[in-house]
């Protein structure tokens, strides 16, 4: 199997997106760090923590997010309304962003979400970090 094959092909898919991929990072796991990227051009999302904990992104240089995307482009985003069931570690925070250094995230193109059948018209999305709420106690 060719490397650069693999990267064009399965994780950038070039042939669905118009510039770069969709995200860079999709956390899902424990004590996860990232650190010391350069992300951007990125339809979707650089690092979307979607049921990770423990989860930090520090000193990254994150830009040009969102541009291409109908719906949620962000820097840095929580996405969830996911419970844990157990008690949080006390030493560790459940998420720690800072040190980031985040611009030119923003949508350019009006919201549309193709399983919901209408476009809301309006530039919504495209902010540097935005956190969904959770159902349990943070």
């Amino acid at each position: 199997d060719d490397h650069w094959e693999i990267l064009r092909t399965s994780w950038w898919r070039l042939e669905d997106n118009r510039v770069g991929g969709k995200m860079a990072f999709d956390v899902d796991g424990q004590h996860i760090v990232v650190e010391h990227c350069v992300i951007h051009d990125l339809s979707q999302k650089a690092v979307n923590v979607k049921t990770g904990r423990y989860v930090t992104v520090r000193h990254n240089v994150i830009f040009n997010i969102g541009h291409t995307s109908l719906s949620g482009g962000h820097g840095i985003m929580r996405q969830w309304t996911h419970d844990f069931g157990d008690a949080d570690d006390p030493d560790f925070f459940r998420f720690d962003f800072y040190g980031n250094l985040i611009f030119g995230v923003e949508q350019r193109i009006y919201s549309f979400i193709p399983t919901k059948k209408y476009c809301y018209m309006v530039l919504d999305e495209g902010k540097g970090i935005l956190t969904d709420e959770s159902n349990d106690a943070e």
